[in-house]
């Protein structure tokens, strides 16, 4: 007994001599704020916030996510503005506990700003690692994407035109998640975003649920408006919404895409989402040279879509 007692005395003495910051990661609160107006961000819709969010980004990486403590970035109700050069976040290897977080779709969003006169690439937030992972074993994990917005102020001039013949540039796309365990996209919301708007690659165990998509006739068209590529295994795709008010003849465009364009894309459930007026296919699954397994639709609406509800092509 007295042996015992020793030892958890020692304990007891070798806790109060570590330092206060080691005692007060284990002791954190529930929640770590990052936000992105402590750093500058102005979040006026004129501002280019970008390397103010950048900022914050890399802070909460480094400081929280790099080491798995859960933190948030955090965008107070505004529009924060982004011109070239989309915001692309790098990642260590097996970091996560991310979360980006705005206080609404409709309240808190990422504005691209009138400045490019010849397309681009560029994404408002993609997530990836810092270099390409040797296994699931390097991959991000638990990183969400929740309530914020994402709107295109010019989508025709920062569209990619199939129907002029400009197969040069690309347009303005969403969120992007790479290489993620428990990826998730939710309650989110694109206006007249042109590509992508919501995409994984390399993620297991994910989900895009709750989001909205909204294009008119001036958005670009390439693309599906929620996709799920190359790597992807067992992700759940519901209750989302694709809207297009659009005239426009041209066709090329999805509601909801399984592309595999190289590698393998497996157990996808797709349920439960509301495609209307989309300018193809409400959903398309396709495999122009990768592999696709066990991808269940059910339950979803398609209304008016172009060219039809949903086609299977490729492998």
């Amino acid at each position: 007994m007295k042996k015992i007692f020793a030892i958890l005395l020692t304990m007891l003495l070798l806790l109060t001599m570590l330092p206060v910051s080691a005692v007060s990661v284990s002791a954190q609160v529930d929640e770590i704020i990052v936000n992105v107006k402590d750093f500058g961000a102005v979040g006026d819709g004129v501002t280019n916030d970008r390397a103010a969010m950048m900022a914050a980004f890399d802070y909460a990486i480094t400081n929280y996510a790099a080491q798995s403590i859960p933190v948030t970035v955090y965008f107070p109700e505004g529009e924060y503005g982004l011109l070239r050069g989309g915001m692309y976040i790098y990642m260590p290897f097996g970091s996560g506990n991310l979360t980006v977080r705005g206080d609404g779709a409709d309240k808190s969003t990422i504005v691209y700003l009138d400045e490019w006169g010849n397309g681009g690439s560029w994404v408002a937030i993609r997530l990836q690692l810092e270099a390409t992972p040797a296994g699931v074993d390097d991959y991000m994990h638990d990183v969400t994407i929740q309530d914020l917005g994402v709107y295109d102020t010019n989508p025709d001039k920062h569209a990619w035109h199939v129907d002029n013949g400009d197969p040069g540039t690309e347009e303005t796309h969403g969120f992007n998640i790479q290489y993620c365990v428990r990826a998730t996209i939710k309650n989110c919301k694109t206006v007249d975003v042109g590509d992508e708007c919501y995409d994984m690659t390399h993620c297991i165990d994910s989900l895009m649920t709750e989001n909205v998509v909204v294009k008119n006739d001036l958005t670009g068209k390439g693309g599906g408006s929620i996709s799920v590529g190359d790597g992807c295994e067992n992700v759940l795709i519901t209750n989302n919404l694709v809207v297009f008010d659009s005239s426009d003849p041209v066709a090329c465009h999805y509601g909801i895409a399984v592309e595999a364009l190289t590698e393998t894309v497996k157990d996808i459930i797709i349920t439960n989402n509301t495609m209307q007026q989309v300018n193809g296919w409400g959903i398309n699954i396709g495999a122009p040279r990768g592999t696709i397994e066990n991808v269940l639709v059910q339950n979803n609406t398609m209304t008016s879509c172009k060219e039809g509800g949903i086609r299977f092509m490729g492998t």
